[in-house]
Protein backbone atom coordinates (compact mmCIF):
# COMPACT_ATOMS: atom_id res chain seq x y z
CA UNK A 1 0.00 0.00 0.00
CA UNK A 2 1.35 3.39 -0.99
CA UNK A 3 1.37 5.81 1.92
CA UNK A 4 4.12 8.31 1.03
CA UNK A 5 4.53 10.51 -2.03
CA UNK A 6 8.17 11.22 -2.86
CA UNK A 7 8.83 14.22 -5.09
CA UNK A 8 12.29 14.50 -6.64
CA UNK A 9 13.60 17.73 -8.16
CA UNK A 10 16.16 17.56 -10.97
CA UNK A 11 17.77 19.99 -13.40
CA UNK A 12 20.21 18.89 -16.12
CA UNK A 13 21.48 15.94 -14.08
CA UNK A 14 19.90 12.73 -15.31
CA UNK A 15 22.92 10.67 -14.27
CA UNK A 16 22.67 11.99 -10.70
CA UNK A 17 18.97 11.19 -10.73
CA UNK A 18 19.68 7.64 -11.90
CA UNK A 19 22.17 7.16 -9.05
CA UNK A 20 19.64 8.53 -6.56
CA UNK A 21 16.86 6.26 -7.82
CA UNK A 22 19.09 3.17 -7.74
CA UNK A 23 20.14 3.88 -4.16
CA UNK A 24 16.57 4.73 -3.16
CA UNK A 25 15.19 1.43 -4.47
CA UNK A 26 18.08 -0.55 -3.00
CA UNK A 27 17.30 0.72 0.52
CA UNK A 28 13.47 1.00 0.26
CA UNK A 29 12.32 -2.40 -0.91
CA UNK A 30 8.86 -2.21 0.66
CA UNK A 31 7.49 -0.11 -2.25
CA UNK A 32 5.27 2.09 -0.13
CA UNK A 33 6.40 5.20 -2.04
CA UNK A 34 4.81 6.87 -5.02
CA UNK A 35 7.58 8.75 -6.84
CA UNK A 36 7.23 11.77 -9.10
CA UNK A 37 10.15 13.59 -10.69
CA UNK A 38 9.85 17.27 -11.55
CA UNK A 39 12.65 18.11 -13.94
CA UNK A 40 13.88 20.70 -16.39
CA UNK A 41 16.64 20.85 -18.97
CA UNK A 42 18.51 23.62 -20.68
CA UNK A 43 18.93 21.82 -24.02
CA UNK A 44 18.13 18.66 -26.01
CA UNK A 45 21.31 16.86 -24.95
CA UNK A 46 20.18 16.89 -21.32
CA UNK A 47 16.65 15.93 -22.38
CA UNK A 48 18.03 12.71 -23.92
CA UNK A 49 19.26 11.57 -20.50
CA UNK A 50 15.80 12.01 -19.01
CA UNK A 51 14.23 10.12 -21.93
CA UNK A 52 16.43 7.14 -21.06
CA UNK A 53 15.34 7.32 -17.43
CA UNK A 54 11.66 7.56 -18.40
CA UNK A 55 12.06 4.22 -20.20
CA UNK A 56 14.04 2.68 -17.34
CA UNK A 57 11.76 3.63 -14.43
CA UNK A 58 8.02 3.28 -14.09
CA UNK A 59 6.86 6.49 -12.44
CA UNK A 60 5.81 10.01 -13.34
CA UNK A 61 8.21 12.49 -14.89
CA UNK A 62 6.90 16.03 -15.22
CA UNK A 63 8.91 18.54 -17.25
CA UNK A 64 8.72 22.17 -16.30
CA UNK A 65 7.52 24.53 -19.01
CA UNK A 66 8.01 28.26 -19.45
CA UNK A 67 5.47 30.23 -17.50
CA UNK A 68 3.49 33.11 -18.88
CA UNK A 69 3.91 34.90 -15.56
CA UNK A 70 6.39 37.76 -15.72
CA UNK A 71 7.64 40.11 -13.04
CA UNK A 72 4.88 42.60 -12.35
CA UNK A 73 5.10 46.33 -11.79
CA UNK A 74 3.89 45.80 -8.22
CA UNK A 75 6.82 43.48 -7.55
CA UNK A 76 9.23 46.04 -8.95
CA UNK A 77 7.90 48.84 -6.73
CA UNK A 78 9.92 47.59 -3.76
CA UNK A 79 13.52 48.85 -3.75
CA UNK A 80 14.88 45.47 -2.66
CA UNK A 81 13.25 43.79 -5.62
CA UNK A 82 14.76 46.31 -8.02
CA UNK A 83 18.20 45.65 -6.55
CA UNK A 84 17.70 41.88 -6.81
CA UNK A 85 16.56 42.24 -10.40
CA UNK A 86 19.73 44.18 -11.26
CA UNK A 87 22.14 42.07 -9.19
CA UNK A 88 20.91 38.51 -9.80
CA UNK A 89 20.48 37.16 -13.30
CA UNK A 90 17.95 34.61 -11.99
CA UNK A 91 15.32 37.33 -11.62
CA UNK A 92 15.75 38.38 -15.25
CA UNK A 93 15.33 34.86 -16.67
CA UNK A 94 12.02 33.47 -17.80
CA UNK A 95 10.10 31.73 -15.08
CA UNK A 96 8.75 28.18 -15.26
CA UNK A 97 5.56 26.56 -14.03
CA UNK A 98 7.41 24.77 -11.21
CA UNK A 99 5.26 26.23 -8.45
CA UNK A 100 2.02 25.33 -10.25
CA UNK A 101 3.22 21.74 -10.83
CA UNK A 102 4.16 21.31 -7.19
CA UNK A 103 0.91 22.74 -5.86
CA UNK A 104 -1.12 20.55 -8.21
CA UNK A 105 0.79 17.44 -7.12
CA UNK A 106 0.23 18.20 -3.45
CA UNK A 107 -3.45 19.01 -3.86
CA UNK A 108 -4.33 16.16 -6.23
CA UNK A 109 -3.35 13.28 -3.97
CA UNK A 110 -5.15 11.78 -1.00
CA UNK A 111 -1.84 10.92 0.64
CA UNK A 112 -0.93 12.99 3.68
CA UNK A 113 2.77 12.08 3.85
CA UNK A 114 5.26 13.72 1.51
CA UNK A 115 9.02 13.68 1.20
CA UNK A 116 11.12 15.88 -1.07
CA UNK A 117 14.50 14.99 -2.56
CA UNK A 118 17.00 16.54 -4.92
CA UNK A 119 18.71 14.47 -7.58
CA UNK A 120 22.06 14.58 -5.78
CA UNK A 121 20.81 12.68 -2.72
CA UNK A 122 22.09 9.14 -2.15
CA UNK A 123 21.11 6.42 0.32
CA UNK A 124 23.79 4.10 1.70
Amino acid sequence: MINVKAIVFSYNRAIFLDTFLNSFYKHNKNENFEITVIYNTSNEEYEEGYKILKNKYNFDFIKEKPSAKKITIDEMMYPRNILRFIKYEYYRKNRTNFKEILIELLESTNLSNFVFFTDDSVFY
